[in-house]
């Protein structure tokens, strides 16, 4: 993809796992990534009532976590984030940095493409997308091969995608689920 005067400048060094969001397929670098999941996986639970297991598919809300294993993540679902349909395929683990912590989040995705190295961008101007657009870094062209057709991809910057707010609600959500799950391990 090439614009005039948008010279192609090449995408952060290594892997990118991409994910469908129509009409895009989007990029985060693998070295933002703690663990890849398919959406069953985890066991999606409501922070408020009886904390039920919630259907991993179903529309997120503020009060949601992700149990897996031992560990708790707030959970996001990235359609939802770009105001697109709701996504549910997989599960990313995140740590966003912030306020001098790493924050634990689970961003649920579309279906996963590949682990492709995403090698040459075209910056998008600022007002390009309305929602988290801090956090889209650049486009780039996805061609999957084998005669299917090629996507527009969106690098995203995973720093970016949260505002500050949405982490410390995020952080106070797990503090508290966490001080739940540990009286009713105790009690």
């Amino acid at each position: 993809m090439k614009r005039p005067g948008a010279a192609p400048r090449p995408a952060s060094e290594g892997l990118s796992v991409l994910f469908e969001c129509a009409p895009w397929v989007c990029a985060i670098p693998t070295s933002w990534i703690k663990g890849l999941l398919t959406v069953d996986e985890g066991r999606l639970l409501a922070t408020t009532g009886a904390a039920p297991r919630l259907d991993p598919r179903t529309v997120l809300t503020n009060d949601m976590v992700l149990s897996v294993g031992s560990q708790w993540f707030a959970a996001w679902d990235f359609g939802q984030m770009v105001e697109r349909a709701p996504l549910a395929s997989g599960w990313l683990l995140l740590h966003i940095r912030h306020a001098e912590r790493d924050i634990p989040l689970a961003l649920r995705v579309g279906p996963c493409t590949a682990v492709h190295a995403v090698v040459e961008t075209v910056p998008l101007p600022r007002g390009l997308f309305r929602a988290r657009h801090s956090a889209i870094e650049a486009a780039f062209v996805f061609d999957p091969g084998a005669g299917a057709r090629p996507a527009i991809g969106l690098l995203l910057n995973p720093a970016a995608l949260w505002a500050a707010r949405e982490l410390e609600r995020s952080a106070g959500l797990l503090e508290s689920a966490g001080l739940r799950a540990e009286r009713l391990s105790h009690g």
